[in-house]
């Protein structure tokens, strides 16, 4: 079998470079749906089923939901839309030691605990993914000298069925 000689003044495109980009356009036809934006209230659920909501509650058994923005979240990057404090319920708090919060039917998705007052630290809630009814949230050493500090509030991310 003989070549032909590739004339560079041609516009004509040989095999290799034709199979080349067919591969290219037939990875981005592929790729293409999984790209598509999804709801944040849903990015986090299993199922289209499931409507997740973030929620922070104070020593005071007060909770409130995120602002538009986001707002009153310092912990983690909260779902923004419904109202998840009904869903919740503050067992104890047991002084700002280790609380218990009731989630009912919803399950816990993730969390944080803020501890030490206004610019205290953050750490993350020792609890699995998926876990329903009733939760232990843990003080968390964030003091001087990896001291434990009570909680001012804790903030999560649930998820219940719609």
């Amino acid at each position: 079998m003989t070549r032909e000689p590739h004339d560079p003044d041609s516009s004509g495109v040989n095999r290799r470079q034709a199979l080349k980009r067919m591969a290219a356009v037939g990875g981005a036809v592929w790729v293409a749906p999984a790209l598509q934006t999804i709801n944040m209230a849903h990015a986090k659920a299993g199922s289209p089923l499931e409507v997740c909501f973030s929620v922070k509650i104070e020593q005071d058994f007060t909770c409130e939901s995120p602002g538009p923005e986001g707002q009153g979240f310092e912990c983690i990057v909260p779902v923004i839309g419904g109202d998840g404090c009904s869903h919740v319920s503050v067992i104890s708090t047991n002084n700002g030691e280790d609380w218990q919060i009731d989630l009912g039917a919803c399950r816990f998705i993730e969390g944080a605990v803020k501890s030490g007052g206004g610019k205290g630290s953050c750490c993350p809630i020792n609890v699995p993914s998926g876990t329903t009814g009733v939760i232990s949230i843990a003080r968390c050493a964030t003091g001087p000298h990896g001291m434990l500090q009570d909680i001012s509030n804790i903030q999560i991310t649930i998820c219940c069925d719609s």
